[in-house]
């Protein structure tokens, strides 16, 4: 694949994320709900509890990237996955810290069972790392540019109809402020690591398939009590 060719490639990804975001952003009821007014303390604290659980999985899968690309002599993007880690270390404490304040103000804690679409999504992110680790490129840059798409918004909107404040969802601000920089970097790294790609189709597919089952994890927790 030519460098032209290659850079299509990560516009091609990028455009599926956008097509992703525009598609829930007003339709799905996490999202639509907070914008009308009507999500709760409920929905939020089901969403952060599997949170929480999903990002834990981010250190030991880009550990287990590490592994699977020194094994297939990738040298390169195990450098860059294993920089990565350090990165991304304890950001479920994030989640853990906004589910307390979230607790402290509302006296509501949540169910604590994992949404069957997270559980799904977890077993699919190791089964693809474990086949062609090279395709985690593609989850890490949906995941984090669609919280930078999303998240600026989404937080304003519960703050302003929901009487959630920020300060109880430092998860996505957080991540929404450092991806802006990850979102450039992930790029680069498409464009630099995937030079030898003649077939985007594998990484279109992991875009589109970690979207769905995200799509249908916030439809679950933006529904599960209604108001």
């Amino acid at each position: 694949m030519t460098q032209k060719g290659n850079l299509v490639l990560s516009q091609r990804l990028k455009s599926e994320v956008e097509k992703y975001y525009y598609r829930v952003k007003d339709t799905n009821p996490l999202f639509a709900n907070a914008s009308n007014g009507t999500l709760s303390e409920r929905e939020i604290a089901e969403y952060l509890y599997n949170i929480q659980y999903l990002i834990t999985f981010t250190p030991v899968y880009l550990g287990l990237a590490t592994r699977r690309c020194e094994e297939l002599g990738l040298t390169h993007l195990a450098g860059f996955y294993r920089s990565k880690k350090g990165e991304e270390v304890d950001h479920d404490r994030w989640a853990e810290d906004d589910l307390s304040r979230l607790k402290a103000k509302f006296q509501y804690e949540p169910t604590k069972r994992i949404a069957h679409p997270i559980k799904q999504l977890v077993t699919y992110l190791e089964k693809m790392i474990t086949e062609n680790p090279k395709l985690y490129l593609g989850y890490i840059l949906l995941a984090e540019y669609f919280t930078v798409l999303l998240g600026p918004q989404w937080l304003s909107d519960l703050e302003a109809n929901c009487n959630i404040p920020a300060s109880m969802m430092t998860v996505i601000g957080n991540h929404a402020s450092l991806d802006k920089e990850h979102v450039l970097d992930d790029i680069h790294q498409l464009d630099t690591f995937l030079a030898n790609e003649t077939n985007a189709d594998p990484f279109v597919a992991v875009v589109k398939t970690a979207a769905d089952l995200h799509e249908q994890f916030c439809s679950l927790v933006g529904t599960v009590h209604g108001k």
